[in-house]
C-alpha cells in the first residue's frame, strides 16, 4: 500500500497544481461522430489533458477493445509515472519495438500492473473486471471494506476481482448498465475515457485546497472576468465571435462544435436561443467572449430550456411522451420507443433502423446521468449523435 500511497500524493498534488481537465481544445477526430453522447466530454477531456489520443490518422476509435498495453500507458498518465532510463525489459513476452514497453515497466514498477509472473500480455485486450482491479489499486482504496454486489450478473465476476467490482461501483470509477456490470467484457477505449474521467474526478475531490495568500484578489463589488479575456484566450474564437457579431444563426451549430465546445445542438429554437444570450453578452461586454464565458451559456440555455425543444408538443402531450421514452427504456423495447419518439414533434429525424441504437444510447445517457429523466434537448441530442455516427456505416 506504501507505494500507491506515494503514487496517489504526488498524482493529488500534480492534477491540485496543473489540473488535467482542461476542455480549451477540441476533439477534431475525423470519427468523433461516432463516440456516444454519454462519453463525448471524457474523449475530450482525455485528449486535451494527454492521457489518450488518436492514432496518426486522426482518428479515436471509441468502439475499439483497449489492450492492457494501451493501459499501462494511460496509467502511467494518469499516476503521472517516470518511465524508465535502462533498457532492461522484465517480461518475456515485451519486445524493444513495442512502442509501449517502457509504460509496461514503469507500471510494473509502481505495482499497479504486474502481468503474470514473466509474461505481461501487451496486445491482450483487457476486461471491465480487469479494469476495476487497477483503477482501485491506483486509486490506493482498501476494497476489503465494500458491501455486497449489487449487480445482477456479481455470479459472473471473478473471485479475484468481486471487492474490486464493487469498491469501483461505489467509488463512482465505473458503472454497469443499469444492471449487469459485464465483468467479462472487453474494454473500449470510449468506456475507458470515462473511467479516466471518473479518476480524475475521485482523485480531484479527495486533494487539499492550497491557498496563496499572495494572489491578488478582486476589488469588493467587481469582477474582472467581466471586462477581460481569460489568459491565453485573446483572439483564439475570431471566426465563432464573427459569427456571434454578425448574428449568423445557420453558421453557428457548426462553428461552435468545430471549436471544441460541447452539448451544443443543432435544433433551430435552441439554436437562436444559444445567439441571442451570446450576442447580448458580446455587446454588453464590448469586446469577444472567452471560451468559458460562451460554454456558459450553452450550458445556461440547455438548462433554461430544461430540455423542452420549443415545437407543436403541448405540455401533457410532451410529459406523455417523454413517459412513454421512460417506460420503453425500462423495457428495453425498441420498438415502443421509436413510436414514443416519432410522436415528439421537433426532433431530427427518427430512422426505425436506428431504432436498435437509439435504445443503446438513451439508456446509456441517463445511466451516465444517475438515473436522472431525460429531457427532450437530450434526446435530440442523442438522436442527432446517433443518425451522424451511423450515417458513415
Amino acid at each position: 500500500m506504501g507505494t500507491f500511497s506515494k503514487v496517489l500524493t504526488s498524482v493529488l498534488l500534480a492534477t491540485t497544481i496543473a489540473g488535467i481537465t482542461a476542455t480549451t481544445a477540441s476533439a477534431n477526430f475525423f470519427d468523433t461522430g461516432k463516440i456516444a453522447p454519454w462519453a463525448y466530454d471524457a474523449v475530450l477531456q482525455a485528449r486535451n489533458s494527454g492521457i489518450m489520443q488518436g492514432g496518426t490518422d486522426n482518428h479515436f476509435r471509441p468502439l475499439d477493445a483497449i489492450t492492457r498495453q494501451e493501459t499501462a500507458a494511460i496509467l502511467v498518465q494518469l499516476l503521472k509515472l517516470d518511465t524508465p532510463a535502462s533498457t532492461q525489459i522484465t517480461f518475456r513476452d515485451v519486445k524493444a519495438t513495442d512502442w509501449g514497453w517502457k509504460q509496461i515497466e514503469a507500471v510494473k514498477k509502481a505495482g499497479v500492473m504486474l502481468g503474470d509472473g514473466a509474461q505481461f500480455r501487451p496486445y491482450d485486450k483487457i476486461t471491465r473486471e480487469e479494469l476495476a482491479v487497477l483503477l482501485v489499486k491506483a486509486a490506493g482504496i482498501d476494497p476489503s471494506a465494500a458491501n455486497t454486489l449489487t449487480v445482477a450478473d456479481h455470479n459472473k465476476i471473478s473471485a479475484w476481482a468481486k471487492a474490486y467490482v464493487q469498491t469501483a461501483i461505489e467509488k463512482k470509477l465505473m458503472r454497469g448498465d443499469g444492471t449487469n456490470f459485464n465483468p467479462q467484457s472487453q474494454a473500449t477505449r470510449q468506456e475507458v475515457a470515462v473511467m479516466a474521467a471518473n479518476f480524475t474526478a475521485l482523485v480531484e475531490a479527495s486533494a487539499p485546497k492550497p491557498e496563496d495568500p499572495t494572489t491578488p484578489q478582486p476589488e469588493p463589488g467587481t469582477d474582472p472576468s467581466s471586462t477581460q479575456p481569460a489568459a491565453g484566450e485573446a483572439g483564439e474564437l475570431s471566426v465563432l465571435n464573427g459569427v456571434i457579431r454578425d448574428s449568423k444563426s445557420d453558421l453557428l451549430p457548426a462553428t461552435l462544435q468545430e471549436e471544441g465546445f460541447l452539448h451544443v445542438s443543432s435544433v433551430a429554437a435552441t439554436r437562436d436561443a444559444y445567439l441571442n444570450q451570446l450576442h447580448n453578452k458580446q455587446t454588453a461586454a464590448g469586446r469577444d467572449l472567452t471560451r468559458t464565458e460562451i460554454q456558459q451559456i450553452i450550458d445556461a440555455v440547455n438548462a433554461a430550456l430544461i430540455g423542452e425543444v420549443p415545437s407543436a408538443n403541448d405540455p401533457a402531450e410532451l410529459a406523455a411522451a417523454l413517459t412513454r421514452v421512460e417506460a420503453a427504456l425500462d423495457a428495453k423495447d425498441s420498438a415502443a420507443l421509436l413510436r414514443a419518439l416519432q410522436g415528439m414533434s421537433g426532433l431530427p429525424t427518427v430512422h426505425p433502423k436506428f431504432a436498435d441504437d437509439y435504445l443503446s444510447e438513451l439508456a446509456m445517457e441517463r445511466e451516465f446521468a444517475h438515473d436522472a429523466a431525460l429531457n427532450k434537448s437530450i434526446i435530440a441530442r442523442v438522436i442527432e449523435a446517433t443518425n451522424i455516427s451511423l450515417a458513415s456505416y
